[in-house]
C-alpha cells in the first residue's frame, strides 16, 4: 500500500527479541485464507480476483470507429480500464470491450493549461506524458495504473482541501452511445449529457477523449510522521488546512496514525528511496500472523516502532512521483464519503471498529475531497467530503468490510465509492443523488435496449 512505511525498522527483529519470550504457541503462523473468495478459472478477473467472468468476447478495438461498430453491434457489453473496481462493474456473459489500444495525449493548450487524452490511457503514462509538456493533473489516485476513462467514471480522487476528483477537471469528452453515436460534451455542448456523462459508470457508452484542466506542473515536500489516534481525533479535520495534500493512516491494533503531509515547494529535488511500502505490509502481516492471539502484546510491539511526532519520511520530488504509485500487494477495499462535517466521528467509529477485528492489518486511509456538481459524483453537494477507506488481503475473508463496517458509513450519511464494496440498493442511490432520475433519463435515451447494463447495473438502474 502507498505511504505506509510506518515500519522503518523490520518488525522481525522484534518479533525475534520479544516474542520468542511468550512461547511456542504465539509462533504457529495463522491461515486466513478464507472461502469467500472465488479460486474459479475465468477469462477475466478484476485486480484483486474477486469478480470475474466468462464473456464470448473480449474486444480491443484500435479506434473510435471499430469502438461504434462494437457497439452497434453488441447485444449486452460492458467496458473494463484495469480493473481495479471491485464491485461487479464488468462481469457480464456477452462482451468485454477494452480500450487500451486507444490511448495518447492528442494535443495540449500551453496557454489554457489543459491536454486532450485518449479514453484507455494509463494515469501512469498520462503523469509522464504531461510532465514533458510541463502540465499536472490537480489531485491525483493512491494508484496509478487505472485508465482515465475508468477513473472519471468511476469518480476516482486523490487528497487536499483545494482539490476535487479527477471529474472534476473535465472541460470536455467524447462519447460513443450504444447506438454507436458520437457525441461531444462540455459546459456548453450537451451540457445534461456532459454532467450525466462526467460520473456514468460505464452505463452510458465509452468515453474515448477527454480535456482535462491541469496545472503547471510542480514540485512536492513530503513528509510522513507518526501520531497517536488520540491526537488526530483531538486536533480533527483541521490538520486538512494548509497543505496541498493531506492524508491520514491509521494502523490497525496500535493506536498509532501516519500522516502524510505534501507541501509545494522550489528548490532542489530530495528523490525518496526505493519505496518499502510492500516490506511494511508484509511486515504488519506478519506480526498479525505471529501476535493476534495477544491484542496487548501485538499493539506493544507495534508502538515500540512509533513515536509521537516521529518523521518517517521525507522527499522533495515532482508531485506525480510522490502522490501516486503502483501496487503490488494486492487487496479487496470498501470506501465511503462523508460530510465533512461527519468526518471525523465517523472515522474514529472505523478504527475503533478495526481494532476489535483480529485479522486486520491493512491500514484504514483518511482523505479529504473539495465538492463538485457531477450528477452520481460521491461529492456532489457537499463543500467537503471526508473519504474512509477499509481493506482486507485479497486471499482472505472480505464480507465484514461490508456487514461490519457498512452501518458505520450508512450512519454518517455515506455514500459509497461506486467501484468499492457496499451493499447499497436502487432505492439507498436514489435518496442519496438528487440528480439520479436525471442521470436515468439520459441514459434510457442513450441506451434503450440496456446494453451496457449487466446483472448488477440492471439492478441498480432498472425498476
Amino acid at each position: 500500500m502507498e505511504r505506509r512505511q510506518f515500519l522503518k525498522n523490520s518488525a522481525k527483529g522484534l518479533v525475534g527479541a520479544s516474542i520468542l519470550q511468550v512461547g511456542a504457541v504465539g509462533l504457529s503462523s495463522c491461515n486466513h485464507e478464507s472461502s469467500e473468495i472465488p479460486t474459479n478459472e475465468a477469462k477475466w478477473k478484476n485486480w484483486s480476483g474477486l469478480q470475474s467472468c466468462n464473456p464470448k468476447q473480449i474486444i480491443f478495438p484500435k479506434d473510435e470507429n471499430e469502438v461504434a461498430d462494437t457497439l452497434k453491434k453488441a447485444k449486452q457489453i460492458r467496458l473494463v480500464g484495469s480493473g481495479h473496481s471491485f464491485m461487479p462493474l464488468v462481469p457480464n456473459d456477452f462482451a468485454i470491450m477494452s480500450l487500451d489500444q486507444i490511448s495518447g495525449v492528442v494535443s495540449h493548450n500551453p496557454e489554457k493549461i489543459t491536454a486532450t487524452i485518449k479514453g484507455g490511457s494509463k494515469i501512469f503514462y498520462i503523469n509522464r506524458e504531461l510532465n514533458k509538456i510541463n502540465q499536472a493533473i490537480y489531485s491525483l489516485p493512491d494508484v496509478d495504473y487505472q485508465s482515465i476513462a475508468g477513473s472519471i467514471s468511476t469518480a476516482t480522487h486523490g487528497t487536499g482541501i483545494n482539490y476535487g476528483a479527477i471529474h472534476s477537471y473535465l472541460t470536455a469528452l467524447k462519447l460513443i452511445t450504444p447506438q454507436g453515436e458520437l457525441i461531444e460534451c462540455s459546459e456548453t455542448k450537451n451540457p445534461d449529457i456532459f454532467q450525466a456523462a462526467k460520473v456514468s459508470l460505464g452505463a452510458l457508452g465509452a468515453i474515448t477523449e477527454v480535456t482535462l484542466q491541469n496545472r503547471p506542473k510542480y514540485l512536492l515536500h513530503r513528509i510522513l510522521k507518526f501520531q497517536p489516534l488520540e491526537y488526530i481525533l483531538e486536533k480533527g479535520t483541521s490538520l486538512f488546512e494548509g497543505y496541498e495534500h493531506f492524508e491520514i493512516y491509521y494502523i490497525p491494533h496500535s493506536g498509532y496514525c501516519l500522516t502524510v503531509q505534501h507541501s509545494k515547494y522550489s528548490g532542489e529535488l530530495k528523490p525518496r528511496d526505493k519505496s518499502t511500502d510492500e516490506d511494511s505490509l508484509a511486515d504488519l502481516k506478519m506480526v498479525r500472523d505471529f501476535l493476534s492471539w495477544s491484542p496487548i502484546i501485538r499493539k506493544n510491539v507495534l508502538q515500540l516502532l512509533m513515536k509521537p511526532g516521529q518523521i518517517v519520511e521525507e522527499a522533495i520530488d515532482e508531485s506525480w512521483r510522490l502522490l501516486s504509485q503502483p501496487r503490488v500487494t494486492k487487496f479487496n477495499e470498501s470506501e465511503y464519503h462523508v460530510d465533512r462535517s461527519q468526518g471525523m466521528a465517523c472515522f474514529e467509529k472505523v478504527c475503533r471498529k478495526i481494532d476489535t477485528i483480529k485479522e486486520t492489518y491493512f491500514p484504514i486511509e483518511f482523505r479529504l475531497i473539495k465538492g463538485d456538481d457531477a450528477w452520481l459524483s460521491p461529492f456532489n453537494g457537499h463543500n467537503h467530503s471526508h473519504s474512509i477507506a477499509i481493506h482486507s488481503d485479497s486471499k482472505e475473508r472480505y464480507k465484514y468490510l461490508i456487514n461490519e463496517f457498512g452501518p458505520i458509513f450508512k450512519a454518517h450519511g455515506g455514500r459509497p465509492h461506486w467501484g468499492k464494496l457496499n451493499d447499497l440498493t436502487q432505492q439507498n442511490f436514489k435518496e442519496l443523488y438528487p440528480k439520479w432520475d436525471d442521470f436515468n433519463a439520459i441514459r434510457k435515451t442513450l441506451d434503450p435496449q440496456g446494453k451496457m447494463l449487466n446483472p448488477y447495473l440492471k439492478s441498480v438502474f432498472e425498476s
